[in-house]
Parts: C-alpha cells; sequence; structure tokens
C-alpha cells in the first residue's frame, strides 16, 4: 500500500474514500483509531492508503479534489479562535455530516407494469439503502415506503393499506421484525387500530374508540390462532367481556368480567 493523502479529520477522509470507491479504486483509513482516542492520546492526522497500482489514478482524483476546494483554505493563516468559533464549527460539523449521511448518492429502481415510471425505488446513502417506495396496486401514487437507518437496518414504515392516497400506517421494526404497527383507518388523524408483535408474530390487535381514544375491544393470538378477547360493550372505558376461541377460530366461551 502506498500513502495517497493526509486527511485532517475522519470526514474529510471519508468523503476521499468514498470518492475513490466510486472509480472502483479501493484504500483504507490508517489512524483513525488512534484520533478517536484523542483524549488520551496526542491528534494525528489520518492517512489515506491505496494499492501502488491504483496510486496514478488516486493521485487524479485527490488533484481534482484540492482543485475543488475554495484558494481561501489554502491561503488563510492560522487564528485564535473564541468559545464562539468553536460552537460555530461544531455547527458545522452536525450540518455536514448529518447531509454527508442522510441525503441520497443514487436511486435506482423497477418498471414492473413497462409504462416508463419506476414502481419500486431504492435510495442509498454512502451504498447503504436508505429508503424504498412501492407503488403495489401500480396506480402511479407510493404506497409504501421503508426507511432504514445509518447501518442499513431496517427503522419503521410507512403505508396506505386502502390505496386513496394517505399513508395511514405506520410499522416500527427491530431486527428486521416488526414490533408495533399503529394506524389511522378513518384519516382523521387519530390512530384508531394498533398491532404489537414478538419476533415478528401478532400477539395482540386493539380498536380504539375515536372520542375516548380507549380500547374497544383487544384480541390476543397463540400460535396460528386468536386465543381469545376482551370487549367494552358498553364503551365506558372498562373492559367488560371475554370471548374465548377454539382451532378454527370459533367462539367456545363467552362471559362477563368481574
Amino acid at each position: 500500500m502506498k500513502l495517497l493523502y493526509e486527511a485532517s479529520n475522519s470526514l474529510e477522509a471519508h468523503m476521499i474514500l468514498n470518492l475513490l470507491e466510486q472509480e472502483g479504486l479501493s484504500g483504507r483509513i490508517d489512524g483513525e483509531y488512534l484520533q478517536g482516542g484523542f483524549g488520551e492520546l496526542p491528534a494525528t492526522t489520518l492517512r489515506l492508503m491505496i494499492e501502488e497500482s491504483d496510486y496514478p489514478a488516486g493521485k487524479k482524483i485527490i488533484d481534482e479534489w484540492n482543485k475543488k476546494q475554495p484558494e481561501e483554505m489554502s491561503k488563510a493563516t492560522p487564528k485564535k479562535f473564541g468559545f464562539g468559533s468553536a460552537i460555530t464549527g461544531f455547527l458545522i460539523g452536525i450540518v455536514t455530516t448529518t447531509i454527508y449521511f442522510h441525503v441520497p448518492i443514487n436511486v435506482d429502481g423497477v418498471d414492473y407494469n413497462n409504462d416508463g415510471k419506476l414502481d419500486e425505488t431504492w435510495e442509498t446513502v454512502n451504498y447503504k439503502i436508505s429508503k424504498t417506495k412501492i407503488d403495489r396496486n401500480l396506480d402511479g401514487r407510493v404506497d409504501f415506503i421503508f426507511y432504514f437507518n445509518r447501518k442499513g437496518y431496517l427503522d419503521y414504515s410507512s403505508s396506505d393499506e386502502d390505496f386513496n392516497g394517505t399513508l395511514e400506517t405506520k410499522i416500527e421494526y427491530y431486527h428486521g421484525n416488526p414490533v408495533r404497527l399503529e394506524s389511522d383507518t378513518k384519516d382523521i388523524g387519530v390512530i384508531n387500530y394498533t398491532v404489537t408483535y414478538k419476533n415478528g408474530v401478532v400477539r395482540t390487535e386493539t380498536f380504539m374508540d375515536l372520542v375516548t381514544k380507549r380500547p374497544l375491544k383487544i384480541n390476543y393470538f397463540g400460535n396460528f390462532k386468536i386465543d381469545k378477547s376482551e370487549l367494552d360493550t358498553n364503551n365506558d372505558g372498562i373492559m367488560d367481556t371475554i370471548y374465548e376461541y377454539d382451532s378454527i377460530g370459533e367462539v367456545t366461551k363467552r362471559y362477563k368480567i368481574d
């Protein structure tokens, strides 16, 4: 490996490494972990290393990178920075990092019905998928969106389950499995239907009163079937009746809760 560039911080190093990777070149960053522990070790520059055979192509990319940097940066002389400057620099760093990790770099997709419009698209950031949009009924409107976190893990989704143009349903995920679903099935801004999951399997289903926002009915599920239901039959906010079901979902018992 040959030294290609010395970066002053991790963000700059990763941005240049990303430029190299976009051109099909591979490299590595040396010294990043030492800089991360600056509280105990002296600060150090980050060394961007590249294969010797790729050095000429990499050097060309670096030269283009330097040309695009403001001339004032290279001519500036060191100045003393006060507390206000430090805060400003910190905020700029946050904004820059946020943009770097969240602005889509590439959008791709597939046209299922060959009408010239993408019915499913994928947005990627730093070669990791950040968002997927799907038009399930091929009507030209997005009705399912999956959101992924910075590590590429599925975070949550929004969907239009009745295909009326409103994304009324949200599902939260953990380790790729759904954890909780919330839906405004009436499209009035009130969550009136929820589902909870365990290891991706439905465990409870709750129907809410639109006015009191209290449960009207809760269904409890076992393996492959509904086990029982609790109901508030007089809308007083208190569950007063239980239904139990057999293996095919037929009611086997009904009784009041004392």
